[in-house]
């Protein structure tokens, strides 16, 4: 007689408890942060990702003897490990053609990114220095024998309606021999794996030379005016921060650069990332005719990481030193991603619409130009005027401004834990009614963001 089968044992989830940012626990954490903080291991360079896959490709075609002899001093780790190898082992024939697809794909996407006028500066360059390495020009020169004189001449037709990378190229480069071959190579798919991997690598040596310019001669003074402008503003009671804090929030948060390429595939001039303190802005702002532009990026990312935060740590039952640190909400922006909530995120909007109104106002204007030309985030501004303005009574700024620079403090009684953002909601309420804000967020969840502006209208 079969017996009957025993009931799982439940498993918990983990615990989740709200940390202060002061808290040993949370200060550990921190120093986990030094692999994103070194550009030679976590460099945000177009092709990385290529170099990775091919890497990872090329140890599998690796004899498993050879791979496991790094474990010689532990037989059992060996045998543990012996059939997972066997099963992931490819042949050299399987490995470059792993390869080659990689190769192919990055390609197809880079032709992709020279078609797109916002990028049309990036590919530009990247092209061009390519033709400024003798080595690539050597081997472009023996590559270029694959493709006959009328196709060269056919991808730079303007004419040609059924090409538009030749089109691209006639209006770009003119009459460049170098660029001519290079373009109608990857026009006609027909560019070697070696070839491009040397052009993606001069690519990252450049882009490495750029980002070490930009560390020792622009972000000392960036840094400077960002902390000056800020403590000025403490000095007269306008942001609701403590020069200590400011102080402490710019040394742990780690700035680079990130290749404009590479920014293409996140579409976004600039990043911060709480989990890794990491402000990362986008190269092609940092060219010196974008100084007014970088300034704006700079400071709406540093603005990011000034606000408040909501830190939580997941408690595991079995090892309390287990659990992960996560930031549960920035500014005005929650994004909770445990299993009982699966992703939630709210209020993104009326965060952007903030940082972006503090930039405005501590960025010193442009010399010439009054007015910006890469605004961003135009409608969650506009909807955010018309929550402070158009409601049974005007809203100040203010308000949302302390709610948005608040750090939830754990140590102190519930009620007490986010003051700001208690009186912001009492503000919202007398004006729009109990509950505006999270009917508003679903809104722009259902309908978009134009159409529920339209309504509040």
């Amino acid at each position: 007689m079969e017996k009957p089968p025993q009931p799982q044992p439940k498993i918990e989830p983990p615990r989740v408890e709200k940390i202060a940012e002061s808290s040993p626990t949370y200060q550990e954490n921190r120093y986990s942060n030094e692999y994103y903080h070194d550009d030679k291991k976590n460099l945000d360079c177009f092709g990385n990702f290529v170099f990775d896959m091919i890497k990872h490709i090329r140890e599998k075609a690796i004899p498993v003897e050879e791979r496991l002899q790094k474990f010689s001093h532990s037989p059992v780790i060996q045998e543990s490990i012996r059939d997972v190898y066997e099963r992931l082992h490819i042949t050299p024939d399987e490995a470059s053609a792993g390869i080659h697809e990689v190769v192919l794909k990055n390609i197809e996407l880079f032709r992709k990114l020279m078609l797109d006028k916002n990028y049309t500066v990036s590919t530009n360059n990247f092209l061009y220095e390519a033709t400024q390495n003798p080595e690539i020009i050597t081997a472009l020169r023996q590559e270029k024998q694959s493709i006959s004189k009328s196709t060269i001449r056919r991808h730079r037709k303007l004419k040609d309606e059924q090409d538009p990378i030749s089109r691209w190229a006639n209006r770009t480069f003119g009459s460049d021999p170098s660029v001519d071959s290079l373009i109608a190579l990857v026009g006609a798919k027909k560019i070697s794996d070696e070839l491009w991997l040397k052009i993606l690598n001069n690519h990252e040596a450049n882009f490495k030379e750029y980002l070490r310019e930009f560390r020792e001669q622009k972000l000392p003074a960036l840094l400077e005016q960002f902390q000056n402008t800020i403590e000025a503003a403490i000095d007269r009671d306008e942001l609701p921060l403590s020069k200590d804090l400011v102080k402490k929030r710019l040394g742990q948060t780690h700035v680079t650069l990130k290749d404009a390429l590479h920014s293409a595939l996140e579409k976004n001039r600039g990043r911060f990332n709480p989990e890794t303190d990491v402000v990362s802005v986008d190269s092609f702002i940092a060219h010196p005719a974008r100084k007014k532009q970088l300034e704006y990026t700079f400071f709406h990312e540093m603005f990011h990481a000034l606000s408040g935060r909501l830190i939580t740590k997941e408690v595991n039952e079995e090892d309390d030193e287990l659990g992960e640190i996560r930031h549960e909400r920035i500014g005005l922006h929650f994004n909770i991603s445990r299993e009982e909530h699966q992703k939630l995120q709210r209020f993104r909007w009326l965060n952007e619409a903030i940082t972006t109104r503090l930039e405005d106002k501590y960025v010193p204007p442009p010399e010439k130009t009054p007015e910006r030309s890469y605004l961003s985030y135009e409608k969650e501004r506009e909807l955010l005027e018309l929550i402070m303005t158009k409601g049974k009574a005007p809203i100040d700024e203010k308000f949302f401004t302390a709610a948005y620079f608040e750090n939830l403090d754990p140590t102190l009684p519930p009620e007490k834990r986010l003051p700001a953002w208690k009186t912001l909601s009492q503000q919202l309420e007398q004006s729009w009614g109990k509950g505006f804000l999270n009917r508003v967020d679903a809104s722009i969840k259902k309908i978009g963001l134009v159409k529920t502006i339209e309504a509040i209208k």
